[in-house]
């Protein structure tokens, strides 16, 4: 069983004492913030990793391996995929750009519930249009699926895509049980948005003769537009898919809002709604009954740029938290406010979390400002807790959870396969 006795170390939980009664216990009962109502939980501490990594975009936090996946643009300017320990430490590279081997770009990488593999998106070769194929842009990439220790790949899709009509995948997860793939893909049509049509996309998963395939691929464009889906991954049940969209006709790509779909009904459930408000990167609590998002709610944005394409120039934003249905929505950052603990002093947004499997942590991607406006990325750990700190601390360095003992050798991977391109999505109705 996974313990996170080194994380509640570098938060000095244990020093955190107040009439002799302890505020947080050394480690967090499992799922202990479930029924604390949105409204009652606050930031306790923050803490940066001790390697301070930088130029992350996307994280995910695996509760069978305790590892955090990200991405990461390297010095070649080109994103790969790392492991490392929630605090920071044992970086380790699991996907190596190699001619003929792996295409340039790597990333939006999200575990298998197992934890022995991970799913992610990778460019083609052969297209070099490496400024729109990153990642969280996703232009020309496919789906690809690797083992942890980074030793085997398998491609799951292989679409044809082309400079002027390009297609590609962003952001695929597993479902918590590992049978199904949701991700948003271009479609190769034309929008108005700096991204170009999108949809949406589940598909079944499984291995079969020892290689992985998908299976009845479904496709989705919920709303009136269809410039901007982003997907983020299944509820901790299953039955429900979390993705941040621009659905409303005559409204602009960068209007967002969190949605989710239940797939049972089917049901669409429009979770915020606020006009001219940036809501995006939102993750489900580990047993489902809170959403946290990013949203720009209650901040003066006056331009994000000539069609919203320099975002990232202007954009503030913080972390926020709600339950499931969007009701009770409540701030929990306040990095861009002067004088609140935890201002930081520059223009911020933030990115992508990932909770702890108890709940009571989230990895977040911080973007501060850096030199020319372009901002810079780290992570932090944030410390949640029920009712105000009575001590708020933010902390830098840390300890290295003890690495897991080894696990008996694995026999051979079977050879990578590619999945058939010329199948064909089976259109579904909202």
């Amino acid at each position: 069983m996974i313990t996170y006795t080194s994380i509640a170390r570098r938060f000095g939980i244990a020093a955190l004492w107040a009439g002799g009664v302890a505020l947080l216990a050394p480690v967090a009962s499992a799922q202990s913030l479930a029924n604390v109502p949105p409204d009652r939980i606050f930031v306790h501490a923050i803490a940066e990793q001790s390697e301070k990594i930088t130029d992350i975009d996307s994280l995910d936090w695996s509760g069978r391996n305790n590892r955090l996946l990200v991405d990461r643009r390297a010095l070649s300017r080109f994103y790969s995929l790392y492991t490392m320990t929630p605090e920071g430490f044992r970086l380790q590279s699991v996907v190596l750009a190699k001619p003929g081997n792996m295409p340039t770009h790597a990333g939006g990488g999200s575990w298998h519930p197992g934890g022995e593999y991970f799913i992610f998106t990778a460019q083609k070769q052969g297209i070099p249009d490496h400024a729109r194929a990153v990642p969280r842009v996703g232009w020309h990439n496919d789906l690809w699926l690797g083992t942890t220790d980074g030793s085997a790949f398998w491609q799951l899709t292989n679409t044809p895509s082309q400079r002027n009509a390009p297609t590609g995948a962003v952001y695929p997860s597993f479902s918590p049980d590992g049978t199904k793939i949701f991700w948003a893909g271009t479609t190769g049509r034309r929008s108005d948005s700096p991204w170009n049509q999108r949809s949406l996309f589940i598909a079944d998963f499984a291995f079969e003769n020892n290689a992985p395939k998908l299976d009845n691929i479904q496709e989705f464009q919920p709303g009136e537009n269809r410039d901007f889906y982003e997907p983020y991954g299944f509820s901790p049940d299953g039955n429900r898919v979390l993705f941040a969209g621009n659905l409303v006709g005559g409204n602009p790509w960068f209007d967002l809002d969190i949605y989710a779909y239940d797939r049972r009904g089917p049901r669409l459930v429009k979770l915020t709604d606020a006009p001219r408000v940036w809501n995006r990167f939102a993750t489900y609590s580990p047993d489902g009954s809170k959403i946290v998002w990013t949203s720009s709610g209650g901040m003066v944005i006056r331009s994000l740029g000539p069609n919203g394409e320099r975002w990232e120039r202007y954009l503030r934003s913080e972390l926020w938290i709600m339950d499931e249905n969007g009701r009770r929505a409540k701030q929990l950052t306040f990095f861009n406010t002067a004088g609140h603990p935890h201002f930081v002093g520059k223009r911020v947004f933030v990115g992508d979390s990932a909770f702890s499997p108890d709940g009571r942590y989230l990895a977040v991607v911080l973007y501060q400002e850096g030199s020319n406006f372009d901002p810079e990325s780290r992570i932090v750990m944030l410390k949640l807790g029920d009712g105000p700190p009575a001590k708020f601390e933010w902390k830098t360095g840390g300890e290295e959870t003890p690495a897991p003992a080894a696990e008996p050798e694995k026999p051979a991977e079977p050879a990578p396969v590619i999945v058939d391109p010329d199948r064909k999505p089976a259109k579904v109705t909202w």
